[in-house]
């Protein structure tokens, strides 16, 4: 939380740069210097005395507001300024009228994570020898973010989705960012259905641990395959990627695409009822 001299330091540059002359900006100041002691006041008893900068640049922005009274009149529009909703825009609203404010609701204690417990033989950690790569992969990010071919835009006159989607190998989310690329990161990873004739299999898919240059695209990637039994599977998963330090940043999205992996291979019988049987 900024101190209320550096608040009231803001918004007098902020009136300087407004091109304010000297009687209007002593004005102003003085209705600054007498409203923020008060209104900072009642964020901390409302506990967001951490908004207290935004609260004050909204002060500045309103016509007429000469006291806290002022302020609790326009009270729903400073909420929705700094975006609060329910209990917290309740007691704000309580704190401006000097009326007694109920202590925010205890968030619930969040539960730990459950530890995965690699069985099994777990060979050292899979470290990639130094890059044959031509640049870094964030230059080959930065040369790639607006010119992939693999970008799969909405169509003409389709409103700009919030998020890119991209149908680039080794790319574990399918979404178009630095975190999730295969090609311009030097550790890929995915995992991935994969059909030959009549079966269906799960791959695991990484980085070669060779140093193969970028220009040998077919020798990129090293795929492993897991089994289709859940147990058997996930322990490769986590022996590949959480106990060989191989992006454990992405170990639970990629058990989770294992399991939807498995769950969309579960075809629904199709029931013919017999006319006779009736």
């Amino acid at each position: 939380m900024a101190s209320l001299e550096q608040i009231l330091k803001d918004l007098r540059a902020g009136f300087v740069k407004a091109g304010l002359d000297e009687e209007d900006l002593d004005k102003k100041m003085k209705l600054q210097q007498a409203l923020q002691p008060q209104l900072q006041g009642a964020l901390s008893a409302a506990g967001l005395q951490h908004l207290g900068s935004e609260a004050a640049t909204w002060t500045t922005m309103q016509v007429g507001l000469k006291s806290l009274e002022d302020v609790a009149k326009k009270g729903q529009r400073l909420a929705d300024y700094l975006d609060l909703e329910g209990d917290d825009a309740t007691r704000l609203q309580a704190a401006l009228e000097g009326k007694p404010v109920a202590k925010p609701a205890a968030k619930p204690a969040v539960k730990a994570a459950a530890k995965i417990v690699v069985e099994g033989r777990v060979g050292p950690p899979r470290k990639l020898p130094a890059s044959s790569a031509t640049a870094s992969p964030d230059l080959l990010w930065q040369c790639m973010r607006k010119t992939s071919a693999f970008v799969r835009n909405p169509g003409p006159g389709a409103a700009k989705p919030r998020q890119v989607f991209t149908a680039e190998p080794a790319n574990l989310m399918g979404i178009h960012s630095c975190q999730f690329s295969g090609l311009a990161s030097d550790q890929a990873l995915d995992v991935r259905s994969v059909r030959i004739g009549q079966k269906e299999r799960v791959e695991l898919v990484q980085s070669s641990p060779m140093g193969v240059s970028q220009r040998c695209p077919g020798k990129l990637l090293l795929t492993t395959g897991l089994k289709k039994c859940s147990k058997k599977g996930l322990q490769t998963l986590d022996i590949e990627v959480a106990a060989r330090a191989y992006r454990p940043g992405l170990h639970g999205i990629a058990r989770l695409k294992y399991m939807k992996i498995l769950q969309s291979f579960k075809k629904k019988k199709r029931l013919v009822s017999s006319r006779r049987a009736k």
